[in-house]
């Protein structure tokens, strides 16, 4: 028989305050998508679209756009190490939206974590404490 909550339990202080992913020697901070904040700047961010929204005429390009910016607000919560043609980036929401709409694997990427029920998993989280704990 399986643990429901090893199965299924997650942290969500973890989804809400983010995750810590090494990218290959930069680092990401990301929060799980649809938590609360998330939400909250989905209905902020699109209010002003929804009937364009609901009839499915808003292009496509402004629905990225909208997307982009609720991830660099609530999704993409900070990072470290992260360099642009040999200069520093200092983690900001305008220059998060500015890499999600500039770097489609790299928005992708964060999309794939934000998604990854795994990530924010109660154990997961507990054994990758103990391990950073340990080293």
């Amino acid at each position: 028989m399986a643990d429901f909550r090893k199965l299924f339990g997650t942290d969500t202080r973890k989804e809400e305050e983010g995750v810590w992913h090494d990218l290959g020697g930069v680092k990401v901070k990301v929060a799980r998508m649809n938590n609360p904040a998330h939400q909250t700047a989905v209905e902020r961010i699109t209010k002003p679209y929804r009937g364009q929204i609901a009839r499915g005429t808003l292009p496509k390009e402004k629905l990225d756009e909208l997307a982009i910016r609720a991830m660099a607000e609530a999704l993409l919560l900070g990072w470290e190490g992260l360099e642009l043609d040999g200069q520093p980036i200092a983690y900001s929401v305008e220059a998060a939206a500015k890499l999600l709409t500039d770097f489609r694997d790299f928005r992708e990427t964060i999309s794939a974590l934000s998604l990854d029920a795994n990530v924010y998993r109660e154990e997961e989280i507990t054994e990758a404490e103990k391990n950073s704990s340990a080293g």
